[in-house]
């Protein structure tokens, strides 16, 4: 896949990340391996194949180029500034990162080393080089931190190894001088990963597509993220906030997103680009969440930090009036954006939020009135003395953030059955529920018994219970049916024959029932028939 300054990608205004981070996912430091040894020069090379002849193509290539084996968790971010080794490129039929072998490049070739800085000469190794080396490294670390993989930019030799090239020109691989491209990976149809692949991020391309040196470091960070994903199955994809992406920049890095999103590399149709408008993903899928992919290929690496968060309002401490909405208003952020916020009464959820996606942050305030989008809730939060958790997770839902403070609305409980909800019980002035400990089927009075926090009616009855569909056979457990309550929709409710479709909560069949009814109309009428005559 290619990356190119054409691409319409604007200005990243995004800080660089200081210091150094060679190791991702709690995995050691990469010792280097032996050396690579020198594969026979070859004028053999799979013939390159674009689908579309304009500046964002993807080069097909034949699954036999790729070593077979598994993929190892290597990412080797290669500088090409090592003099003593360097950044050879050998045209071969097949993609060997352990031998320098690429089907990508039309001869023999050797990238010029990383030389960003924009200042007019070719000095690689000057101060700012690498200064903004060390911030694509960090940039590169964080993105793939949450997943069991080592950045290395200590050359591996024959230990297997992903490897991104990070230097020189497209032109210097036989490209066209000026053709933009930015980045390059080989890519084969199916669904298997690629053993030791080499890809290409040019990264002396770069200062010419972007003027800010913040935002070309962020791009390139993108280009050799995309790049390398592909060697791990993932395919294009149409979020700006997601490095798999031809979209431009819209305010936040791009890290693979625990989203599912449209595969094709852009949100709309690109008549120019019929390939990567939106479509079906190149495994069948229809959507791809980079993030569950990497995780599921990879296995888990480093957490990311929570959101941060503060209650704004109410203060700790707060009265509020005893009829009065408890309404809750906080900030929260996350470079990664937040998946929802949810918020405690007592110990018991009263009201979740959805977050807000990292381009579309803002300031990150929120307003919550209780409750919020919990089923089964009161109307209101009963009076007495309430501590008052709020929970923000990012959009991976791992460890949230969390604050609490303790408020009164009205005054504090002193009788559960006059001051409290159904079920609640009211100590030291709160009015809070117990754990729910009755199962699925159980009779219940009330939705917080429940573990399933739904306690519904049927047939006279009350029963702990969940929601499902009856289009579906298999949206109840076991021995329970699916009730109708709405058109398709309904609720789980106990099988009252085993092996009975169908059947009602009252122990007959939807059939039976029908039945039963039309012969009682019958008895009924002829009955009233007898009295009148």
């Amino acid at each position: 896949m290619i990356r190119n300054s054409n691409s319409p990608f604007v200005a990243r205004a995004v800080a660089l990340i200081s210091g150094l981070a060679l190791t991702v996912g709690g995995a050691t430091t990469l010792l280097a391996g032996p050396p690579k040894p020198v594969a026979p020069t070859t004028s053999e090379q799979y013939p390159l194949k674009r689908s579309n002849p304009g500046p964002i193509q993807f080069v097909e290539t034949p699954a036999s180029a790729f070593a077979p084996g598994d993929v190892a968790n290597v990412i080797y971010l290669n500088r090409c500034n090592d003099p003593e080794e360097p950044c050879l490129v050998r045209a071969s039929s097949r993609n060997d990162s352990t031998t320098d072998e690429s089907t990508i490049p039309s001869q023999n070739s050797t990238l010029s080393a990383f030389d960003v800085d924009d200042d007019g000469m070719t000095n690689p190794n000057s101060t700012a080089n690498d200064e903004l080396w060390d911030a694509y490294v960090s940039c590169v670390s964080d993105l793939f931190a949450p997943y069991d993989v080592v950045i290395t930019e200590t050359d591996p030799g024959t230990t297997a190894h992903t490897e991104i090239k990070t230097g020189g020109f497209a032109s210097q691989i036989g490209y066209p001088p000026g053709s933009g491209v930015l980045g390059v990976a080989p890519g084969a149809a199916g669904c298997s990963p690629f053993r030791n692949s080499i890809v290409f991020v040019f990264a002396n391309e770069h200062p010419a597509a972007y003027a800010n040196p913040t935002t070309m470091i962020e791009e390139m960070c993108a280009a050799a993220a995309q790049e390398a994903a592909h060697a791990f199955t993932l395919d294009h994809v149409g979020s700006c906030t997601d490095p798999m992406t031809y979209e431009g920049y819209c305010g936040t890095r791009k890290y693979f997103r625990n989203l599912d999103i449209r595969c094709g590399a852009f949100e709309n149709n690109q008549p120019s680009f019929p390939s990567e408008s939106p479509r079906d993903c190149k495994c069948g899928a229809p959507k791809q969440n980079a993030h569950k992919s990497l995780l599921g290929f990879f296995g888990a690496g480093v957490e990311p930090a929570p959101p941060s968060l503060t209650i704004t309002s109410p203060a700790d401490g707060a009265a509020l009036g005893a009829g009065s909405d408890v309404t809750v208003a906080l900030t929260s952020l996350h470079e990664r954006g937040l998946n929802r916020i949810d918020v405690y009464v007592n110990g018991w959820l009263w009201g979740t939020n959805a977050g807000k996606s990292p381009e579309a942050q803002g300031t990150g305030a929120y307003t919550i009135i209780l409750p919020k989008d919990v089923v089964g809730m009161p109307d209101t939060v009963p009076n007495g003395v309430i501590d008052l958790e709020v929970r923000a997770y990012n959009d991976l839902e791992g460890t949230p953030a969390i604050e609490t403070i303790t408020i009164t609305k009205g005054a504090a409980c002193t009788n559960a059955a006059t001051d409290c909800a159904q079920g609640q019980l009211c100590e030291s002035g709160k009015c809070f529920w117990n754990a729910p400990t009755l199962e699925l089927g159980e009779t219940c009075e009330y939705n917080q018994a429940c573990t399933s926090a739904s306690c519904q009616e049927a047939g006279g009855e009350m029963r702990c219970s969940q929601a499902c569909n009856t289009i579906s056979a298999d949206s109840c457990p076991a021995n329970f049916e699916c009730l109708a309550t709405a058109g398709s929709a309904g609720v789980c409710w106990p099988a009252s024959k085993e092996g009975c479709a169908g059947c009602a909560a009252n122990g007959s069949s939807s059939g039976e029932l029908a039945f039963h009814l039309l012969f009682a109309a019958m008895l009924t009428g002829w009955l009233l028939r007898r009295r009148a005559a």
